[in-house]
């Protein structure tokens, strides 16, 4: 099996900061760690708080420095980060401070969960003892998991250029930026579009589709 995720975010309705006189997201993330043969046991968790000039976060420019203040310490892949999980925050940092029920706020408060569910072959049982040996084995076995899909099918997946009369989806799900009239996009199998260079990027170090979770084909038999 291969290493899945799940990331869930919503905006926490607290007071603003009384010290943060600039526009900003104060930005809550915690990552959980659980494994497949009993969802009920959290194994580990990792938490972060940042924050963040809105300006700042939501400038494309500054995409590559977000991953690199999330990914120390967080004991997953810089891919993943930079793939499944900067992109989602992204999209909703962007709806919450064009929301007008924002208006005014000096802090936006936004909390993500990212459920890492690791494969492990233990035998289910509520009285396992999860200790730091037991967990880093786990968290290992999470990272070798993280599979690339086979060079055939990413070559094999359909590219057209893009234009508003045929459109399945307005912008990239990846990198946030909208596709252009004849610009080259790639559909995976499952319906889902993405520049080819981010897709491609993207599949050479995974096999799940970014926003539907469907799965490619690997080298690697499971």
């Amino acid at each position: 099996m291969a290493l899945c995720y799940k990331v869930n975010i919503r905006q926490e309705n607290e007071p603003d900061l009384e010290e943060i006189d600039d526009n900003v997201f104060n930005i809550d993330i915690e990552f959980r760690y659980v494994p497949s043969l009993n969802s009920e046991i959290t194994v580990d968790t990792f938490e972060q708080s940042l924050v963040f000039d809105r300006d700042m976060f939501l400038s494309e420019q500054n995409h590559q420095d977000i991953t690199d203040c999330i990914v120390p310490h967080s004991r997953v892949s810089r891919e993943l980060i930079e793939f499944a999980v900067v992109p989602p925050i992204l999209r909703f940092a962007r709806d919450a401070n064009s929301n007008p029920m924002n208006l005014g706020l000096k802090v936006i408060n936004i909390e993500v969960v990212v459920d890492i569910l690791v494969d492990v072959n233990i035998i289910e049982d509520d009285d396992i003892d999860y200790d730091d040996e037991l967990i880093n084995e786990l968290l290992m076995n999470a990272v070798l998991n993280f599979t690339p899909t086979s060079r055939s099918s990413i070559e094999g997946l359909e590219r057209v250029k893009w234009d508003s009369m045929t459109k399945r989806e307005d912008e990239c799900a990846i990198c946030l930026e909208e596709f252009v009239e004849g610009e080259e996009v790639a559909w995976m199998p499952c319906g889902q579009g993405y520049h080819d260079g981010c897709i491609v990027k993207w599949l050479e170090t995974n096999h799940i589709c970014l926003l539907c979770r469907y799965e490619m084909p690997t080298l690697i038999h499971f």
